[in-house]
């Protein structure tokens, strides 16, 4: 065959052999395009527009609590509308697929209706958020498919109506969920905060004497009963003095003592031996550095008297042997010796009364000083104690304050949502009964079913000449007897294949015919109506 690849004579001829199949395969695959986009139902196409309004109240004033951008809303909102429950409602409401729902089951019906919702987004412009430049959806499309167009703007709008409905609900919900979560935990850091308290209050109760605040209070008490205790021990070491000295004198008294002249019978101090008193005041020295230190004033003084006595004792001659006889005492006299030792052993009795109170309250003193050491050493664990729980009351009272401040913001931007103040949709195109269908594209359906047919009509005529090994030139009759012929005979045709000629011709002109009145009613019924089609053509040529 390639041999004749050039030879237009041979092409037109084995198109003439071959032409009512290439008609036939034309006509044959040209018709079942024409019938499949005839036969395909048309499908009508509702949509809305819906717009994503911004907050009306400036966010400065009051900021919405439900941060969730729109897309992420829709999507949302997308998955919740088209649930197993909602498009059975939806199915059953509508009474979509009314006539194959037989042959379907549950499962079948629910895809099929999702396949014919459409939710789709698109971005207009940006949105500043959170400091940068984000795409931000801010309206998008919703559309429903189905084979009767009043249906599909019914279903349509029922999905607006869901949409709207469930964006309401959903930033309402949210909203509520931060304030209730917000309530919850402050009520939680309230209740904490008030054991926190109760702690501190028992703790405080349980260490009253040992809190941080009572230290200086202890401080001056513990310096108060100090001073009393020295006091107190100067009070006792001066009865012990004047316990010796009546003693003393009781002693003196008792062996005749010489009175001083013009008093009342008590012997001064200063008549006693030298001796004597220099070994009364060694005894007040030695009880005077038991409680204080040398350098004290009381100590000094001792250790100057006692040095001017040692020095008078020094400077004293010794005295005569005493060889005379004492004289023996009147009756008075005794009698009034024996008053004056009365005397002196009641106050001696008293004095020892005064000792043993003072040296109670040396004692009490001595526990009072005792304890209130004891309250201050705990003092320092007892402040590191409280220190914890303050903190822990602090940190609570802060936290719970931040809490309210969010809180109040939360319902704020509650009534916000209950308002319908925030970010809210609105809906800027709603669906209407389409008047035209979106597919099938009977167009595109007849222009494939075109090219088609013309391809098999190629086809098949290549196919009848690839499979037919007659000779049908003087090529061929070259090829098959290898030698060149002398002289080339026309074909002579007889009156049968002359009739047969005709006939084909015949109905080659009937198929066109046919061919052009498919095509025009095809072109009226499928893509514009001649009466419409033809003024324009008209036009078009004469430009």
């Amino acid at each position: 065959m390639a041999e004749h690849g050039s030879d237009i004579e041979y092409y037109w001829k084995m198109l003439k052999r071959r032409y009512p199949y290439m008609v036939g395969a034309f006509v044959v695959v040209f018709a079942v395009a024409a019938a499949i986009s005839v036969w395909l139902p048309p499908v009508y196409r509702s949509e809305a527009r819906i717009l994503v309004e911004s907050q009306q109240i400036p966010s400065e004033l009051v900021r919405s609590t439900v941060t969730a951008l729109a897309d992420e809303r829709i999507q949302v909102i997308k998955q919740r509308i088209t649930t197993r429950d909602t498009i059975l409602d939806l199915s059953r409401k509508f009474s979509l697929f009314s006539s194959g729902r037989k042959d379907m089951s549950i499962t079948q019906l629910v895809a099929s209706v999702r396949e014919r919702i459409d939710i789709r987004l698109y971005d207009i412009g940006t949105r500043r958020r959170g400091g940068q430049n984000n795409a931000f959806t801010i309206a998008f499309i919703v559309g429903f498919e189905y084979e009767k167009p009043d249906i599909a703007a019914k279903v349509a709008n029922e999905l607006v109506t869901l949409i709207l409905n469930e964006d309401v609900k959903t930033r309402t919900s949210r909203a509520s969920e931060t304030t209730n979560f917000l309530e919850r935990e402050a009520d939680r850091l309230q209740r904490t905060l008030v054991t926190v308290e109760q702690q501190i209050a028992q703790f405080k109760a349980e260490n009253a004497g040992s809190l941080p605040s009572q230290q200086q209070f202890h401080l001056a008490a513990l310096e108060r009963a100090e001073q009393q205790k020295q006091s107190i021990a100067r009070d006792v070491n001066a009865a012990n003095d004047e316990i010796r000295f009546q003693e003393f004198e009781l002693s003196i008294r008792s062996r005749g003592p010489t009175f001083a002249s013009g008093q009342s019978g008590t012997p001064a101090t200063g008549q006693l031996p030298l001796q004597q008193r220099l070994q009364i005041l060694n005894a007040q020295l030695a009880e005077k550095l038991v409680v204080y230190s040398e350098r004290h004033p009381d100590v000094k003084t001792l250790k100057g008297q006692i040095a001017a006595i040692e020095q008078q004792i020094a400077d004293t001659p010794a005295p005569a042997p005493d060889t005379e006889e004492k004289p023996a005492l009147s009756p008075d006299q005794l009698a009034k010796l024996d008053i004056q030792s009365r005397i002196v052993a009641e106050k001696i009795k008293a004095i020892r009364s005064r000792k043993e109170l003072l040296i109670k309250q040396q004692d009490a003193l001595t526990k009072q000083v005792n304890d209130l050491q004891g309250l201050l050493n705990r003092i320092p664990e007892v402040e590191n104690g409280l220190a914890v729980l303050e903190r822990t009351q602090e940190s609570t009272r802060k936290a719970l304050t931040e809490i309210s401040d969010k809180l109040a913001d939360a319902r704020l931007g509650e009534r916000l949502e209950s308002d319908q103040q925030a970010e809210r949709l609105q809906v800027i195109e709603q669906p209407v009964t389409p008047q035209d269908p979106v597919k099938p594209d009977r167009k595109k359906m007849l222009a494939l079913g075109f090219a088609l047919a013309i391809a098999a009509a190629g086809g098949a005529v290549l196919g009848l000449e690839a499979l037919d090994s007659s000779v049908k030139g003087s090529s061929d009759l070259l090829s098959k007897v290898n030698k060149r012929p002398l002289v080339v005979l026309p074909y002579i045709r007889t009156r049968r294949e002359q009739r047969l000629r005709i006939l084909r011709i015949f109905s080659f002109v009937i198929v066109m015919v046919v061919l052009i009145v498919a095509g025009l009613a095809a072109l009226h019924f499928l893509f514009m109506p001649l009466d419409i089609l033809i003024p324009k053509v008209i036009e078009r040529l004469k430009i």
